[in-house]
């Protein structure tokens, strides 16, 4: 689709380019795709030769010998220079700076910043557009609005919310199992009702059959969601949509810290006053659950899993001395995962 479109958009021309040879595993000569041959007899009205591709060839490097953007850089060029600088900086051993997104020893950015527990998961996978963001203000076009797994997500997260407390940061009694299961349902059907409305004003007599396919995905998210928690015994207490100060401080030690914000999905807690509590976040999409072996933990955060779930440990520790953490997923049953001392390791 984004290919279309950007042909309807052309005003001039299109070109299209094709290699001659694959690289890997070893150099050798590959034929075109059928695509690039179809687009080739519908524009020359002759089938796509070696004998053509020979030709297509020689036309195309004297064609860039005689372009100015192609010709050699000059050898003093300053830019080039600190390019081959960046360059090899980027490939020394040891801790990052000013070439791999972080500031010049001894110059500390002039404001604190304070991240969201989802961007300092996303830190350790995308450190660039994390920078950029929060520095240079600029940010990543998003590709994916009309995605069903952050609408999907965001749903969930809105019905499950349900079951809690209208009033921040207060722990209730945890509803009945079938009370659970139906603050969730209705929260969903009552919000495809609220579509269902809309659509109607608009001169439709339903909701079109691929939304009503993803909204019952994340119906039955939901539900399946809430029996999970329903049969989860000795924890009676729950808040949901628990917001963290903003900005939140960890103490990392005498001299570090970091400013966190964000809202944790649930809490459980033995009693209101108690100060252990069993933090859950819920995972909509594929996940794997939190391992307690240091080693596992430590690769699972290395690779960006979990990362959120244990800033909010560290987060809560403040207030709360005994902490459990586990990520809520499609499949298994929700049993604790993590201590806050793992975590700590």
């Amino acid at each position: 689709q984004k290919l279309l479109n950007v042909i309807d958009r052309t005003t001039h021309g299109i070109g299209v380019a094709a290699e001659r040879h694959a690289q890997r595993p070893r150099e050798q000569a590959v034929n075109p795709s059928d695509f690039f041959a179809r687009l080739y007899f519908s524009a020359c009205g002759r089938v796509l030769s070696q004998r053509e591709i020979d030709m297509l060839h020689a036309r195309t490097r004297d064609w860039l010998a005689d372009c100015e953007f192609l010709k050699p850089a000059d050898a003093d060029d300053g830019q080039l220079k600190q390019t081959v600088i960046a360059y090899r900086a980027r490939r020394e051993p040891g801790a990052f700076g000013e070439y791999e997104f972080a500031f010049r020893k001894g110059s500390p950015p002039a404001r604190s910043i304070c991240l969201s527990a989802t961007d300092i998961a996303s830190m350790l996978q995308r450190p660039a557009l994390v920078w950029m963001k929060h520095f240079l203000g600029v940010r990543p076009e998003e590709e994916n609005r009309g995605s069903w797994d952050l609408a999907t997500g965001l749903w969930v997260h809105g019905w499950m919310a349900t079951i809690g407390s209208l009033n921040e940061n207060q722990f209730v009694p945890k509803p009945s199992a079938e009370e659970m299961v139906k603050r969730v349902t209705d929260a969903a059907d009552a919000f495809r009702a609220k579509v269902a409305a809309i659509i109607q004003r608009c001169g439709r007599n339903r909701e079109p059959d691929w939304w009503h396919s993803g909204w019952r995905n994340a119906r039955h998210l939901a539900e399946q969601f809430a029996r999970q928690l329903a049969a989860v015994q000795d924890w009676p207490q729950l808040a949901t949509e628990w917001k963290l100060d903003s900005p939140h401080v960890i103490q990392l030690d005498n001299d570090h810290q970091i400013y966190v914000r964000g809202r944790v999905d649930l809490i459980l807690a033995r009693d209101p006053d108690s100060e252990e509590i069993w933090i859950v976040d819920y995972k909509t999409g594929q996940a794997d659950p939190l391992k307690s072996s240091s080693e596992e933990l430590r690769k699972q955060l290395i690779a960006g899993n979990g990362v959120q779930l244990c800033v909010y440990a560290l987060a809560l520790s403040r207030d709360f001395r005994n902490i459990q953490a586990s990520l809520l997923t499609r499949e298994g049953a929700l049993s604790p995962q993590v201590a806050l001392n793992e975590i700590l390791r």
